[in-house]
């Protein structure tokens, strides 16, 4: 009994501390890449899959970002198990699949890329990995 007291006491455990270092650079990175009028970055990606009994599955994949501000974004989801392309030319969202042959178009209302991203998840359910500025740049803070 005087255990369970003492673990409801204990303090809840903290979040991880985020380096100050590297939020300052990634902030400096973000300015720069907030400067340009277009840029493209890729990065590589692992989703870890945990089956039902337990089995970890890791997917290893590229993302490409290819931004023409104010309102033009392509982004390349590519993994052994599908490849897709996201176009947002400022009006319309497409989604392709070049495999399946399939692609699916709509208009959305966004001046900038910062309003198409919030759409794109509020609507569409479609998420970013980045938190963004007014005008759709990666402001490179963690999600809370």
């Amino acid at each position: 009994m005087v255990q369970a007291a003492e673990a409801a006491a204990a303090p809840a455990a903290s979040a991880p501390a985020i380096d100050p270092t590297s939020l300052a650079a990634l902030d400096r990175m973000g300015e720069a890449l907030r400067g340009l009028k277009h840029f493209s970055l890729t990065s590589d990606t692992t989703l870890e899959l945990v089956l039902e009994d337990g089995q970890k599955i890791d997917l290893d994949g590229t993302v490409s970002y290819k931004v023409v501000k104010p309102d033009q974004l392509f982004v390349e989801i590519r993994s052994d198990r599908r490849l897709r392309e996201l176009y947002f030319d400022g009006k319309d969202l497409t989604i392709n699949s070049p495999r399946l042959g399939l692609y699916a178009s709509t208009p959305v209302e966004a001046r900038t890329l910062g309003e198409f991203v919030v759409n794109a998840a509020e609507k569409y359910d479609i998420n970013f990995p980045w938190r963004t500025s007014s005008t759709g740049v990666p402001t490179w803070r963690p999600r809370t």
